[in-house]
């Protein structure tokens, strides 16, 4: 996608992004970043798209007023893998 906004280094640079398309064609979930720097991996998208289809529970975290559960998607992380947790 064409970030309009970009100046200098980053000028007609795109925006990083993927789209979960079904079968028939139709767009169910778009996923796009501000920065080429900081984008999902594949590992990540999975586990956003198929919650269920992640194995192990996960690990609690105590905090006052929400559930957190943190789930880690990628075994080797890199700089610019975006780091996502879920709320239940």
């Amino acid at each position: 996608m064409l970030n309009a906004e970009a100046t200098g280094f980053t000028q007609g640079m795109p925006r990083p992004g993927y789209f979960y398309v079904t079968p028939d064609g139709k767009v169910k979930e778009k996923f796009v970043e501000t920065a080429y720097t900081d984008r999902y991996t594949a590992s990540n998208l999975i586990l956003k798209l198929f919650p269920n289809a992640v194995e192990g529970n996960g690990r609690e975290v105590a905090a006052p007023y929400i559930n957190l559960t943190l789930f880690q998607s990628d075994e080797v992380v890199a700089p610019g893998s975006a780091s996502r947790w879920r709320l239940r």
